[in-house]
């Protein structure tokens, strides 16, 4: 086969791939609410390790918080991110969020409108407040948060209902709360999804 042709054969095979990761289908953002989580599924060593922290349903490797005001629908996360230079509780438009995404859904969870905001609104005071990345995993602290950590906390902010977020995964005798623990048990309802 010549060069040119083994050229044009793999450009025929890629592009299609290379189109489709450009214009990942967004979520319908006349569908999402303040409040709503927004996950994802991202690629490499970090989100595997991510996925594997959920015991039965490993679709999902991070989660966010869905902010909208009058200009612009965010997502508030907490993430550690070098390329991005995050550590951290951040905000960044639904776009950015979902850039290197695979897969996404919205799940919402059982809240009043009001319970909504509160949430949102706690979601962005930590992030006002720039509280770092827990890498050690430690849900006693509130001085670092991860992405589902994160969730929690707000969710306690925002519902008298401790239950709201039901279960806490073990692993190796510590509890964290895994990604599927947001909502695997009927905790939150599917809004959309691109899975």
């Amino acid at each position: 086969m010549k060069p040119e042709n083994f050229f044009t054969l793999i450009l025929l095979f890629c592009t299609p791939t290379l189109l489709f990761a450009g214009n990942l289908r967004q979520p319908d953002l006349n569908q999402l609410q303040n409040g709503d989580l927004i996950f994802r599924t991202g690629s490499g060593f970090v989100s595997d390790f991510a996925r594997n922290f959920s015991k039965h349903d490993k679709r999902f490797s991070h989660v966010g918080i869905i902010a909208i005001t009058t200009t612009t629908i965010n997502v508030i996360h907490s993430v550690h991110d070098d390329e991005k230079q995050y550590n951290g509780v951040v905000t960044e438009p639904v776009a950015a969020f979902l850039q290197a995404s695979s897969n996404w859904a919205v799940y919402r969870l059982p809240l009043t409108p009001l319970q909504q905001n509160r949430l949102t609104q706690s979601a962005q005071r930590f992030a006002k407040q720039k509280i770092p990345f827990d890498s050690k995993f430690d849900l006693m602290t509130t001085q670092n948060f991860y992405c589902t950590e994160l969730i929690w906390h707000a969710a306690h902010k925002a519902s008298p209902d401790r239950n709201l977020i039901k279960n806490r995964t073990l692993r190796a005798g510590t509890a964290f709360i895994s990604i599927e623990d947001l909502y695997r048990d009927g905790n939150a309802r599917l809004v959309e999804s691109l899975y």
